[in-house]
């Protein structure tokens, strides 16, 4: 599908929120209604063009796969075609949770739902084979789908309802449609790679992203999801907003930061100790482990973007968010073909990280600009004082490391992460009062 769930949501979420505060109930369920009545026809017209003209689709986006493996592929991605309209109609009751402050529902329903595929898959593999991965992902999106919607089903009609609230959405959402549908050409250029290197090559990768992906989720899942709510009510109002920013980025700073470190520090390790599947062996460990560390920028641009673009969608500048995408994924392809030809396999994580690094960048620059005027100097200064803190965490889990007064790499393992962590929070707690402690009254749901 040329348009992710994410973005949708980005794009309604702050209408949705202003119509809730507002207490313009009724408002709300037309303009609801209007959008995924839209959308159902949209995408249900999609997906059929994409079931029916599958194989010159695939033929053209993945040219290295043919014959028998080329129909098992045409069989997924037309399920996956009919699976991606319940994942973009997903978006506009995600937008609703948020609007009504049902923040947990996006952590808790997301756990269920996989939680679900696993246990199907776990039960059935061996009957199913590789089907059972497939039937474990309707399951998935299916489950996300229903949970979000069952509170909505009672104020569902089926009208779309062309007024200024609707034409304002459509509005916003136009251009993400067009910058999402640009990263998937973007996607394009990265499967085409995939299918030039090795089956082992293209597997480092995937777990290497899939670990990346699962390091932001955990904070993705946090600060970001809150801010975006907390920034729609304050859109208005420019001293809060900026002091919620403030508070949000820092936050999301003080928590990359020593992540950032462990992953440097300790990725090999953990490795060693994990046996991720029959695909990847100890011999691979090295190779998992410097690509994870080229991707280390997708974690850090990655999740520092993610507050950034959340005050871009409060204030509903989604044309900005639109053409920074395509861009800098323009400029990101350019750079995976140079470095894939120039350093070879490891070229496209290291791409990866740049292009992710320099997106942060940009949307920071221009956040100045056409959103808030936060001071510059603060932001540097904070980047320094928590890299300082990190650094002095690391003294002495580094040393035990280097003098190896724990042989075992278990023991080590259990004994330095933790006490890294420990010395983190001691030194924070001391000299970053305000930060850690809103962290803390997050965590403790004190606040």
């Amino acid at each position: 599908m040329a348009v992710t769930t994410g973005s949708l949501n980005y794009a309604i979420a702050p209408i949705f929120i202003s119509l809730y505060k507002n207490e313009e109930t009724e408002n709300l369920r037309t303009l609801a209604n209007s959008i995924f009545n839209l959308l159902l026809l949209i995408f249900l017209g999609l997906a059929a063009i994409q079931v029916i003209y599958s194989n010159q689709i695939l033929g053209v986006i993945l040219p290295g796969f043919e014959g028998e493996n080329l129909n098992v592929l045409i069989y997924f991605f037309r399920v996956q075609s009919v699976l991606s309209i319940f994942t973009v109609l997903t978006s506009v009751f995600l937008a609703l949770n948020y609007a009504i402050g049902k923040l947990y529902k996006t952590i808790y329903i997301p756990i269920i739902a996989q939680t679900l595929q696993l246990l199907f898959v776990i039960a059935f593999y061996e009957r199913f084979k590789i089907d059972a991965l497939l039937f474990g992902l309707m399951i998935n999106q299916i489950a996300v789908f229903v949970l979000y919607a069952i509170n909505f089903i009672p104020h569902y009609r089926f009208s779309i309802s062309f007024n200024s609230e609707f034409r304002d959405s459509i509005r916003k959402i136009l251009p993400l449609m067009f910058s999402a549908s640009f990263s998937k050409s973007n996607l394009v250029v990265d499967r085409y790679f995939s299918s030039q290197l090795s089956a082992g090559s293209l597997t480092l990768i995937q777990y290497g992203q899939k670990i990346i992906t699962v390091c932001s989720s955990i904070l993705n899942r946090g600060i970001s999801i809150v801010t975006l709510r907390s920034f729609s009510i304050e859109k208005d109002n420019p001293r809060e907003f900026l002091q919620k920013f403030m508070l949000s980025y820092r936050a999301m700073i003080f928590m990359v930061v020593p992540i950032t470190f462990l992953i440097l520090m300790y990725t090999y390790d953990v490795l060693s100790l994990i046996l991720i599947s029959d695909k990847i062996d100890t011999s691979q460990i090295g190779g998992l482990r410097n690509v994870i560390l080229c991707l280390v920028g997708v974690f850090i641009g990655g999740n520092l973007t993610s507050i950034i673009v959340n005050a871009f969608y409060a204030k509903g500048l989604t044309a900005i968010v639109s053409k920074v995408t395509v861009i800098v994924q323009s400029i990101g392809i350019v750079l995976k073909i140079i470095l894939f030809f120039k350093v070879g396999f490891y070229g496209l994580p290291i791409a990866f990280s740049i292009a992710s690094l320099f997106n942060a960048f940009v949307f920071l620059v221009l956040l100045k600009k056409h959103v808030c005027n936060y001071p510059s100097i603060e932001f540097l200064g904070y980047f320094g004082k928590v890299i300082m803190i990190s650094i002095g965490s690391l003294a002495i889990p580094f040393l035990i490391d280097q003098l190896e007064l724990i042989p075992d790499m278990i023991i080590k393992l259990v004994v330095s992460i933790p006490l890294f962590l420990i010395l983190y929070s001691f030194i924070s707690f001391h000299v970053e009062k305000e930060i850690s402690r809103y962290i803390w009254e997050k965590v403790t749901f004190k606040a």
